[in-house]
């Protein structure tokens, strides 16, 4: 009996100390390439017109400081007035303007898929063009106080339109699109607070309404940019596989923790397989791809607008194949979800600032805030504006004076107190008569 037990027991131990070695010899054959034709973006051809070189154009024209930033800051809102300043501030970058007019008359940025340096390269002429955006703001605000109304629109929208420019940039990644949402955000912000002083008509109110609506960005914006930005993992991949082949320790971060370490004494063909983390990450852009057309109504990645700090590598990890390419995907996936939020922050943002202006015009016209949004169709807008997390009109407080989102957590809280339409949470605007 005792000798059957032994057996038993040695048939046990060989089993566990076999097993771990038989698991990993079974997995370490990598997937096919993955199909991710619908991701893949044509190599860009210059023949076909770049604006790059009239973006860094007005790069190079463009005189700003951080100095100028703080004294553009009390300006934004119209709550600080300082002409004088702001005259000098445009006379010193005429050449940036006439530069942006022919940037923005011009074709479109052209950047290379892919290429991290031409991207950064462009980023910082991005920072040029939200420049000029909030200088027009200031100008906007100049104009308005001297009471030239129309003009002071025409001159915050500026924002918008460069947005609406870059949007159009071929290879334009989550990276571009973030300098395109801060420079609308630019313009959105003074539109908030000049609609609110402001004495507009319906048929001004229609237009400007109409304005915003043109500058938005349609799906096939968002589906550019997630394919650009899957090239740009996907070019990532190809880095890391050459870092494997050559040094798998350094490449794994051996000394980063245990699980690393134990990783990097690992059969390389099972801790990394780049075929199955190409077919990961791309199965993560085409949801967003499918959702560019939607709205947001999702748990976000995010806690107070930042990015929660991924946790080191769990030995759980080791328990299935390709555990280093399955931590590349998860690291991207919740950067990917914080930006899908942004998408329907931003959209919301101006559905926001729309309805805005048409119950400012239709309290002007009528002496009081309508009972409902519905009362501002077909006089002011064609159709109420549509709240991006979750689908649904905008709601709307009469004796609140207030127009909110639902926000990213899709709850009904009654708006932001106070109102804020940067606020990610419950984006809201407060309306005046």
């Amino acid at each position: 009996m005792r000798r059957r037990v032994l057996v038993w027991i040695g048939c046990l131990l060989g089993l566990l100390l076999a097993a771990p070695p038989l698991w990993v010899a079974v997995h370490l054959r990598d997937l096919p390439e993955p199909g991710d034709v619908a991701l893949r973006v044509s190599p860009f051809d210059p023949a076909k017109g770049d604006g790059s070189e009239n973006l860094r154009a007005v790069a190079r024209s463009v005189h700003w400081s951080e100095e100028a930033d703080e004294r553009w800051r009390p300006l934004r809102d119209g709550r600080a007035q300082d002409p004088g300043w702001v005259r000098s501030m445009l006379d010193a970058n005429r050449g940036a303007f006439a530069a942006l007019d022919r940037f923005l008359g011009g074709p479109n940025v052209g950047i290379p898929v892919g290429d991290y340096d031409s991207i950064m390269s462009h980023s910082d002429s991005y920072m040029s063009l939200q420049v000029l955006a909030k200088l027009a703001v200031a100008e906007g605000w100049m104009l308005f106080r001297e009471g030239h109304e129309r003009a002071a629109f025409e001159r915050v929208m500026l924002g918008m339109r460069i947005g609406r420019k870059l949007s159009d940039a071929y290879g334009a990644n989550l990276l571009s699109l973030i300098f395109v949402t801060s420079t609308q955000g630019v313009s959105l912000y003074a539109l908030e607070h000049m609609v609110r002083e402001s004495s507009l008509d319906p048929d001004q109110a229609r237009g400007l309404a109409e304005e915003l609506s043109a500058q938005r960005w349609d799906s096939a914006t968002w589906e550019r940019a997630w394919s650009a930005e899957y090239q740009f993992f996907a070019a990532s991949i190809h880095d890391m596989d050459e870092a494997m082949a050559t040094d798998p320790p350094s490449a794994l971060g051996a000394d980063d923790g245990l699980a690393s370490s134990i990783l990097a004494w690992m059969p390389r063909d099972y801790v990394w397989q780049s075929n199955r983390t190409r077919l990961e990450m791309a199965s993560q852009y085409l949801e967003l791809q499918r959702r560019a057309s939607l709205d947001c109504l999702v748990p976000t990645a995010t806690q107070g607008g930042e990015v929660v700090p991924s946790e080191p590598m769990p030995l759980t990890m080791l328990l299935l194949p390709n555990p280093v390419g399955r931590g590349f995907a998860g690291m991207a996936a919740s950067q990917l979800e914080r930006f899908d939020v942004k998408r329907c922050q931003l959209e919301t943002r101006i559905a926001l600032v729309r309805a805005q202006i048409a119950l400012r015009a239709y309290g002007q016209a009528n002496g009081a805030l309508p009972v409902s949004l519905a009362a501002l169709v077909p006089d002011y807008l064609e159709s109420i504006p549509v709240d991006r997390f979750g689908g649904a009109p905008l709601r709307y407080s009469r004796e609140r004076a207030i127009v909110y989102s639902i926000g990213d957590d899709g709850i009904d809280a009654g708006g932001s107190d106070p109102p804020m339409q940067t606020d990610a949470h419950e984006p809201t605007i407060r309306v005046a008569l």
